[in-house]
């Protein structure tokens, strides 16, 4: 069974289950669900999902959501928690294996007191409840902070000390930090668990697969000679997706699956 997957994100502008439906009719199997809306992670809207056919692999925590989690108000805790709850009953049903997340932004002095160690708190509660979901947290990389380096980013984790949590790798946002996406995997302490891919070219990130400079061929060699065992998940940006969307999905999932 393929373990290509193609993210939502992607396909924000259709409401979720159509996108779903697009995929399906591509030939995906598996998709990386970006929440849009409180309603993307209904039950009911994942029945609808599973009669597609499709499975969620993976759950990305939803950018227009960000404030639930990286926030340290007591009442949007609070709201955060319940949101940390309603994902983990999804995921448990859904059969998903993996939330994204992405670093904490750094603080110091009195800022890292009583902001910081709240959010540590919130992202600990998340782990707690998708762990008894069996879900594992995939700490994205990013192109500043403490995921701009496999060497910053395996400490952070480590240090975070969070048994369902580990390193994932997103090649795009590994170029914009300045690094190199096959060095960066090839220095990490351990295989990614997770893994996004777009390409990059002339300063653009999230570019489909294959229409920037990434030797992805090389790429996914690396990754199975580190017995890299996860999705290979596309995930670029929707403004490539305007139009002929079948046509270019199914572009897609042609390339990921020639390189499988």
């Amino acid at each position: 069974m393929s373990k290509a997957a193609f993210s939502t994100g992607a396909l924000y502008l259709l409401d979720t289950v159509e996108a779903m439906r697009q995929l399906r009719l591509a030939g995906f199997e598996h998709a990386e669900l970006m929440p849009q809306c409180m309603a993307d992670l209904e039950m009911g809207t994942l029945d609808r999902i599973m009669d597609l056919g499709m499975h969620i692999s993976s759950i990305h925590y939803p950018l227009a959501f960000f404030s639930l989690l990286y926030n340290a108000n007591p009442s949007m805790i609070r709201e955060g928690k319940a949101y940390a709850d309603k994902m983990a009953a999804f995921a448990r049903k859904a059969g998903t294996e993996l939330v994204v997340i992405h670093p904490e932004s750094e603080c110091q002095g009195q800022l890292k007191t009583l902001v910081g160690e709240r959010i540590t708190e919130n992202i600990r509660y998340l782990c707690a409840v998708l762990k008894e979901s069996g879900v594992t947290v995939a700490m994205e990389n990013y192109p500043t902070g403490v995921g701009q380096k496999p060497e910053s980013l395996d400490a952070y984790v480590k240090a975070l000390n969070i048994s369902n949590m580990s390193v994932m790798v997103d090649t795009t946002e590994v170029i914009e930090g300045g690094e190199d996406p096959f060095d960066f995997i090839s220095r990490l302490e351990k295989v990614p668990c997770h893994l996004h891919m777009s390409d990059f070219a002339h300063g653009t990130k999230h570019l489909p697969i294959g229409m920037g400079d990434i030797d992805w061929k090389s790429l996914v060699a690396l990754l199975k000679k580190r017995e890299y065992k996860g999705y290979y998940t596309l995930e670029p940006s929707y403004r490539y997706y305007l139009d002929d969307l079948p046509s270019k999905l199914k572009r897609d999932y042609e390339y990921i699956t020639s390189l499988l």
